[in-house]
């Protein structure tokens, strides 16, 4: 009697038990055919059997490693998805984020040109208002030096003035003094 292939992973149960009934069946046929053979077929069928039992509980342990290992490639797959989700939506988030950001630096380069612009326009309007002020300031120099020698030519004018009028009260005085004497005389 032949032997049957052990099951490789995957393959069904129904394989090995159709391989089963056709070892029975072959046995069935050889019993009928050979009665002498009876009780080293009943030996033969309870190895076989024996051996579809460990064939079986081979094809158990395996089937019950592959639901475990794909369990574990689901549970691997959700963390992947669950993760790629996240990574989608931080992804969209930094996109949105990158376009406020970007929105922003263009609207502050307008800023920076309007400042520059205004400012090389104040930095000229500054250069010609120091112009000004600094022809004012030499104006008021001129204006205080002419005031200060205006005040010296009056303070002397004014002593003149002063000496001219003691001279002038001292002539007339003289005179009258004098037309006095000569009057009285």
């Amino acid at each position: 009697m032949l032997r049957s292939p052990r099951p490789q992973m995957g393959q069904n149960t129904s394989n090995v038990l159709n391989l089963s009934n056709n070892n029975n069946n072959n046995n069935n046929s050889n019993n009928n055919n050979n009665n002498n053979n009876n009780n080293n077929n009943a030996a033969i069928n309870s190895r076989e059997i024996d051996d579809l039992k460990k064939r079986i509980e081979d094809y158990r342990q395996e089937k019950l490693l592959l639901e475990q290992s794909r369990d574990e490639a689901q549970r691997v797959e959700f963390d992947a998805r669950s993760k790629l989700a996240r990574a989608e939506a931080d992804s969209k988030f930094n996109a949105e984020r990158y376009k406020t950001l970007e929105s922003n630096y263009n609207i502050q380069q307008q800023e920076v040109a309007t400042l520059r612009a205004k400012n090389t326009e104040l930095s000229t309007s500054l250069s010609k208002h120091q112009g000004s002020v600094k022809q004012l300031t030499h104006e008021l120099n001129d204006a205080q030096e002419r005031a200060r020698r205006l005040e010296i030519e009056r303070a002397t004018l004014q002593t003149q003035y002063s000496m001219s009028v003691v001279r002038e009260f001292v002539f007339i005085h003289f005179y009258y003094f004098l037309n006095c004497l000569i009057c009285y005389y």
